[in-house]
């Protein structure tokens, strides 16, 4: 078993020992929660678009381009 110690100082913060239980540490996803589609139409940043103009977007989940 190891430790973590966070350390703050006027200088910053730092991390000056951390510790790990390998009986603890997740070595698998156990399940996923899909969304419903939001028909949302997303630049390739994630950020939403009210009126896409050209170029390439996400639309639920999938790549569309405007020409």
């Amino acid at each position: 078993m190891h430790s973590c110690a966070l350390c703050v100082t006027t200088g910053g913060v730092y991390i000056e020992s951390i510790t790990i239980n390998p009986a603890q540490v997740a070595t698998a996803i156990s399940s996923i929660d899909a969304q419903t589609a939001d028909n949302a139409w997303r630049n390739l940043q994630g950020i939403r678009v009210a009126q896409p103009a050209h170029g390439l977007y996400i639309v639920n989940g999938k790549k569309v381009f405007v020409k």
